[in-house]
Formats: C-alpha cells, sequence, structure tokens
C-alpha cells in the first residue's frame, strides 16, 4: 500500500472548511494554494491565465489582475533610468595639503548622494574618515578591504551630517550614489 504525500484536513469528521491539506512526510499543514503550487509546480493564478491563454476559460478577475500587473511593470521598466553602479572601478586622485614628499597621513573624502526611504528626497554630503598611514608613499590602493573601510566610515560620516541637519525628519537615509572621492594628504 503506498501512501499519500498530502492528506486533506479533517475537522470533527467533516472536510476543513478552508480545504488545507497536511503533508505527511513533514507532518506539517500546508493550505490548499501550497498544495497546488508543490503537487501541480504552478499557484492558481498561473493556472487560471493558462486556461485563458489556451481558449479553455472566459477572462476573469485573475486574468484582469494579471493583465493590470504585466502592464505596470512594462510602464515602470520604460519610466525608470538605467541602475548606476554603485561603487564604478576608477582611479582616485590625490590632493596635497603639504609640500613634504615623506608625509605618509591620507584621509579619504567621500561627496555622496543620500535618498530618505519614503519620500524619495535627496541630499547630497560630504563625510571623511579617520587619518591613515600608508607604510608607503601612495595611499591604499582602490578595491582593498582597508580602502572600503575608510570609505564606509567616510560614508557613515557623511550621512551624520545629513541626520544632523535633517534632525526633526523621521525615516531612513541611504546611500544612492557616490558622486566623488578624493585622497587628502596631510
Amino acid at each position: 500500500m503506498t501512501t499519500r504525500r498530502f492528506e486533506p484536513v479533517y475537522v470533527d469528521g467533516k472536510r476543513d472548511k478552508a480545504r488545507r491539506y497536511r503533508d505527511t512526510l513533514t507532518n506539517t499543514i500546508v493550505s490548499y494554494r501550497q498544495y497546488i503550487k508543490l503537487t501541480e509546480g504552478v499557484s492558481p493564478e498561473e493556472k487560471a491565465v493558462q486556461r485563458v491563454k489556451a481558449g479553455k476559460a472566459k477572462p476573469g478577475k485573475t486574468y484582469k489582475r494579471y493583465l493590470e500587473r504585466k502592464a505596470k511593470k512594462e510602464k515602470k521598466a520604460k519610466v525608470q533610468p538605467p541602475k548606476r553602479k554603485l561603487y564604478p572601478t576608477k582611479h582616485i586622485r590625490v590632493v596635497d595639503r603639504v609640500k613634504d614628499e615623506h608625509v605618509n597621513l591620507y584621509q579619504l573624502v567621500v561627496t555622496a548622494v543620500f535618498r530618505k526611504i519614503g519620500t524619495r528626497q535627496t541630499v547630497v554630503a560630504r563625510g571623511y574618515s579617520t587619518l591613515t598611514h600608508s607604510r608607503y608613499v601612495t595611499p591604499p590602493r582602490y578595491g582593498t578591504d582597508y580602502y572600503y573601510l575608510r570609505r564606509a566610515e567616510a560614508l557613515r560620516h557623511a550621512k551624520a551630517q545629513v541626520l544632523a541637519t535633517h534632525a526633526g525628519m523621521s525615516g531612513e537615509w541611504v546611500v544612492e550614489e557616490v558622486i566623488d572621492e578624493f585622497w587628502l594628504r596631510h
């Protein structure tokens, strides 16, 4: 005798009103929707769309909702500008504050655009990392862990400035784009 993977759930000897099933392998209760997805591999909505496309059924609420979502996605794809890389590969310039070539103290300066989640308000802020000592005459290379630590530090400093200037406003500010960054030699 073979056992079925899914068995209908009965409450007080009657079939469950929500038409739930019990998974015999994991002994959990799954909804009718999950049952269809697990046994047939498609959701009930996808089944309805397939029936309409095959000509077996008339377009109903589900199919109309599907068309609305599809149109909304297409409209959104047309309207949105292409996404930019957050960290493009580039050479970072060094600005001298002193004329002495033997000084190896560097500070990363980052200018970034911050966007407030919800309102889409944007603000430009500049942040500074702590002074770093380089063993060599050049600052830390782009792409190294040390560089990314300094960059994160400078972005935190810039975000703190944004939070300080917009203190009364609730909401979270996120980095949308890094406009400029350079090493400042002290």
